[in-house]
């Protein structure tokens, strides 16, 4: 209906109810959480039990602490050896003894030994110093994870309740543009305004939905890194 770059319009007559379903810019996205309902404790246990990241680190703890048990339990636990051996030897004074299988003079000899060796006290004290020490630092390490991740919980939901507002104001300023349009609809029939101006605010409702979409797609993106952190997806 216009020289000047605008939408095309789904039907023969700019009606505000034919604008208002061109402008409907949304393909199907899904509806974000309510932030409303999200508790920052409560979100950072939950990271806490459920995030690939602590659960790594607790299992990387319980292998450390294994091999720590086990070190102190073998301090004074000798090693005990049992060896067999089994000797038989013959013997023959002539030539015939290239072409005969057996000897008419042979013996047999059994040996069996059992050697107990004690532990080396340095050494062993030393190992067990060093895997308390290895124990120690695998501790800090999954508490600063836990610190890590409690402080990009809460980071995140600061984000997503930050993408929340901008949404609910976005989604207000839509629909006073909606309002504005429809009463320069009624202007433009009644000769108030021109088309063209009529145009302007068109184009300012169509730019107010897509703000719409963006503050959503934002939000969802957002709410993706949250769960992300989580290692679960938050429930709407």
């Amino acid at each position: 209906p216009s020289s000047r770059s605008g939408p095309r319009w789904a039907c023969d007559a700019p009606t505000t109810r034919c604008l208002l379903r061109n402008l409907h810019l949304d393909p199907a996205i899904p509806e974000p959480v309510d932030v409303k309902r999200l508790n920052p404790d409560s979100l950072v246990a939950l990271a806490l039990r459920e995030s690939p990241v602590i659960r790594q680190g607790e299992i990387s703890l319980d292998q450390r602490t294994l091999i720590t048990r086990q070190t102190h339990q073998g301090r004074w636990r000798p090693r005990l050896t049992l060896s067999a051996d089994y000797d038989l030897t013959g013997s023959q004074r002539d030539y015939g003894a290239l072409y005969s299988p057996t000897f008419p003079e042979n013996s047999l000899r059994m040996n069996i030994g059992l050697s107990y060796n004690l532990p080396n006290l340095l050494e062993t004290s030393a190992n067990m110093r060093q895997s308390d020490i290895q124990l120690a630092d695998q501790r800090q390490t999954l508490r600063r994870q836990q610190l890590q991740i409690e402080r990009e919980v809460r980071s995140q939901l600061i984000d997503l309740q930050g993408a929340a507002r901008a949404l609910t104001l976005a989604e207000e300023q839509a629909a006073r543009n909606r309002e504005i349009m429809v009463l320069a609809e009624e202007q433009h029939r009644g000769g108030g305004i021109s088309f063209f101006q009529f145009q302007d605010y068109v184009d300012a409702a169509q730019d107010a939905e897509r703000a719409v979409l963006d503050a959503r797609l934002q939000m969802i993106t957002m709410q993706l890194a949250l769960e992300r952190t989580l290692g679960v997806p938050l429930r709407s």
